[in-house]
């Protein structure tokens, strides 16, 4: 029989993610976190629509997390910074199940027909490394009528209504990866319209978490000498309990 994957509510797998995803690019990290929490190769995980990634992400957070989830974002016209409680589950009922997952999509620019590909982390990797990261995308992922990328001089002569309509067919195959939250300002009830990435979600979970978690071994290694693993495989409630042992200790021994 095999062993069900830990996921990263198990704590032994959430340091291990967080480690290995340490110094990484943002989207680099969220592709090691759910490669963690799935037990998945990097390399394969590198290589999924951000869709899927995005997706996989998600139910991530979901199992070891729960539903709830905060976000920030600052009004460009006053300034406020605005906390967005949020329920992931709502992201989890719009996405579409895997054989339902689109990976392609034709549109018409001008008299042509171009197909936009749906891009990959790696895509997103390689991208960011170039001078100009949106025409690299565009030269990775739209392919013309014969299945071919176009070459630079085609990309270039295309005007900004033909760049649009490519752009919003890549943002479309993103799915939950590319979320746009529509909101107004209570401060000075100005529109805002915030990008929202269940990626980053899940990376500034897992970044609260590993450091609190090993602050909390370190305070039972040293009141105990126990080793990390032995911290680590305590339930919460228990862990929580020798915890307050050692900070206010109530117990003085027999016959106290």
């Amino acid at each position: 029989m095999t062993n069900p994957v830990a996921g990263l509510g198990d704590l032994r797998t959430l340091l291990a993610a967080w480690e290995a995803a340490a110094g990484m690019p943002d989207v680099a990290r969220t592709a090691a976190l759910v490669a963690h929490d799935r037990s998945d190769s990097m390399d394969e995980v590198l290589g999924l629509p951000v869709a899927v990634c995005a997706s996989r992400a998600v139910a991530a957070y979901l199992d070891a997390f729960g539903p709830h989830a905060d976000a920030t974002c600052a009004c460009s016209s006053c300034g406020e910074v605005l906390q967005i409680p949020l329920d992931l589950r709502d992201l989890e009922a719009i996405d579409p199940a895997p054989d339902e997952l689109v990976s392609d999509q034709v549109v018409r620019v001008g008299s042509r027909s171009l197909t936009v590909q749906a891009l990959t982390t790696r895509d997103l990797l390689h991208a960011r490394d170039d001078p100009e990261p949106a025409t690299a995308l565009r030269r990775t992922c739209v392919r013309d009528e014969h299945g071919q990328a176009l070459p630079p001089e085609a990309l270039a002569a295309l005007g900004d209504d033909d760049l649009a309509v490519l752009d919003a067919a890549a943002e479309r195959l993103a799915g939950v990866a590319w979320i746009l939250l529509r909101l107004r300002c209570p401060a000075c009830d100005a529109a805002i319209t915030a990008s929202l990435d269940p990626g980053a979600l899940l990376r500034e979970r897992v970044d609260a978490a590993a450091p609190q978690l090993l602050a909390e071994v370190a305070v039972l290694a040293r009141a105990f000498g126990w080793s990390e693993e032995a911290v680590l495989a305590l339930s919460p409630a228990r862990r929580r309990a020798y915890l307050d042992l050692v900070i206010e200790p109530t117990w003085d021994g027999p016959g106290a």
